[in-house]
């Protein structure tokens, strides 16, 4: 199983199963990430436990993920706020 621990008071470090323990520059969330859904997608169509349920989304906009995928977005938001503070 990969885990997150800190090293000090702010130099987060990953390990898993097959890798040596590394500094890591940026983390991103994987699990249980809640986007907008794309109606008649691939996914949207395939993969029906991804949806929210009604009583939390009743018109079904939102959809759950997991996945390098589902952390895409929030690493280029992150490489795109650095790159613009340091260009």
């Amino acid at each position: 199983m990969d885990a997150c621990t800190r090293i000090g008071a702010a130099h987060p470090a990953f390990a898993g199963s097959a890798a040596p323990i590394v500094n890591a520059d940026l983390l991103a969330p994987g699990r249980s990430i809640v986007s907008l859904r794309d109606p008649g997608s691939y996914i949207d169509t395939n993969c029906p436990t991804g949806l929210l349920p009604a009583a939390i989304d009743p018109g079904q906009r939102y959809f759950r993920g997991t996945g390098t995928s589902q952390a895409t977005a929030a690493v280029s938001g992150a490489a795109a706020l650095l790159l613009q503070q340091r260009p």
